[in-house]
């Protein structure tokens, strides 16, 4: 038996002393044994017994086949203990594995993504080629060929339809990218007119601003007429009055006078809204020029028991929080849209229209969404949309007793004459969170302008990231001090409605 040394003091449990480790293997009660058959480094001639369990108190000696035996089970008569792998190194090892399958799956989208980028910028590189070779003025085909080619592709590519600009057949001119017409619909509401061009003549994002004057109501007002010649013989805004002799709804949609860009601004001359907010849903249009872009959007209604579709006012829409149709009182449209729906459109629905004087913006709203796979017209954003003025109106036609009941049944048959019920699907209108003032209908992919970034859309960007760093409270303050710089001269006319202005000049309206 070994005796442990003691230390100077007679102290067996000295801190500073050490006990050595046992010169054998460790003792253990119930001794493994190896079976010489099964283990092929022992030779089975060997008559030496079998010490080489654990409770062999010294190791065999070299050569021997009890040695091998001995060596064999070395990881359980060794004199370490055997110590476990750390749990903190365990974790570790999980991390990094999940880290690599994460890595390794975000590197296959990626590329996925990277792969149908490409393929649908090809696409549209090849059909933008194209139609651009047929602008250039360089061109060295003959007369003949350009006609030739142009024949060739159609007006509306139904097949490959996509919402990015470069790849619809609406062409488009740089200055169409930063200004568009605004083309009023009026009736016999001259004061009303004269306020609203006075608006418009102050947006610089304004070209042209056309009248269409019904003959029915009588001659131009003497101050219109000379608008339109003044801006013929000066560099001020361009005034076109477009007299036309037929009294129909159909005829805000006749263009007689070619305009100065492709994008027009229908409106009519009633409501008013900031440049600014003009100027939102205008480049919403300049990268979608295919849709309609509107500020009023409204729902249809299915009837349960006939499965007819009715009108939906904007109490509905607001208390269902989606839409599928637009209004024109302000929305913008190219103007392969208004000459379509004139020459393209089935006869019974303009019919329709003019027989009831009504409906047109359902029709121009259902028209549009026709030529572009069923889809909802766009909106502009929430705060543009809430920035509307009202102007006092005498005589409109949503005040009269059939009203509804004439737009339920333009909804139902416009969309049955234009295949739309299996088709149309309604689109989210406001979308819930804090920043809900800057998105509003259906999420398209936004396209890249190519040409030069106007200034006013450089003001209109800042002014939007500016806002959205703020809270609700403050934008509604910001947006509510821009109107009133707009409202001046209407409020002083007692045109706007539910002002002090307008009860004390109107007060027969109010009750």
């Amino acid at each position: 038996m070994l005796e442990f040394p003691t230390s100077p003091t007679g102290n067996r449990n000295h801190k500073a002393m050490k006990r050595p480790y046992s010169t054998s293997p460790p003792q253990r009660q119930q001794p493994l044994l190896l079976q010489r058959e099964l283990h092929p480094l022992v030779s089975t001639n060997s008559t030496s017994s079998l010490p080489c369990h654990f409770g062999a108190t010294t190791a065999p000696t070299t050569g021997s086949s009890s040695y091998l035996e001995w060596f064999w089970n070395w990881p359980a008569t060794r004199q370490i203990p055997h110590k476990r792998k750390p749990k903190k190194q365990t974790l570790r090892q999980i991390l990094i594995l999940f880290c690599v399958i994460a890595f390794v799956g975000i590197c296959i989208v990626h590329v996925t993504f990277l792969r149908n980028h490409r393929d649908r910028h090809e696409l549209g590189a090849k059909n933008v080629s194209v139609a651009s070779s047929f602008g250039r003025e360089q061109h060295e085909d003959s007369q003949e060929q350009l006609q030739r080619k142009l024949e060739d592709v159609p007006l509306v590519n139904f097949e490959q339809r996509r919402t990015d600009s470069k790849m619809t057949q609406f062409l488009m001119e740089p200055q169409d990218y930063s200004q568009y017409t605004v083309r009023i619909n009026s009736w016999k509401r001259p004061e009303q007119l004269r306020i609203a061009i006075q608006h418009y003549r102050t947006c610089s994002g304004v070209a042209q601003v056309q009248v269409v004057w019904c003959t029915a109501q009588g001659d131009p007002p003497d101050w219109l007429v000379d608008m339109e010649a003044v801006s013929e013989k000066t560099d001020q805004l361009s005034v076109i009055v477009e007299q036309h002799d037929i009294n129909s709804l159909n005829e805000r949609f006749n263009v007689l006078h070619a305009p100065a860009t492709r994008g027009i601004l229908t409106v009519d001359d009633d409501v008013l809204r900031p440049c600014l907010a003009m100027d939102a849903g205008f480049y919403k249009w300049t990268k979608h020029p295919d849709r309609m872009v509107g500020y009023d959007a409204r729902d249809i209604v299915l009837d349960g028991n006939g499965g007819k579709w009715n009108y939906g006012y904007m109490s509905t829409t607001q208390k269902s929080n989606q839409y599928s149709l637009t209004l024109t009182r302000f929305a913008f449209l190219h103007v392969d849209h208004l000459n379509s729906y004139m020459t393209d459109m089935p006869d019974a629905i303009r019919d329709k229209v003019q027989t009831h004087l009504n409906c047109e913006d359902i029709a121009m709203s259902l028209w549009v969404s026709s030529q572009n796979n069923a889809q909802v017209p766009l909106l502009a954003d929430l705060w543009a949309i809430n920035s509307l003025v009202k102007l006092h109106s005498n005589g409109a036609i949503s005040a009269m007793g059939h009203h509804k009941s004439v737009r339920d049944d333009c909804v139902d048959e416009f969309a049955s004459l234009l295949g739309l019920k299996d088709t149309l699907r309604p689109a989210v209108w406001v979308h819930k969170g804090p920043k809900s003032l800057f998105d509003c209908g259906v999420a398209v992919e936004e396209a890249a302008i190519t040409t030069p970034v106007p200034p006013r859309l450089e003001n209109l960007q800042q002014s939007i990231l500016k806002w959205k760093r703020m809270d609700k409270v403050k934008v509604s303050f910001l947006l509510k001090r821009m109107v009133q710089d707009m409202i001046g001269p209407a409020l002083n006319a007692g045109l706007v409605q539910g002002t002090d202005q307008w009860k004390k000049r109107f007060p027969k309206a109010e009750s």
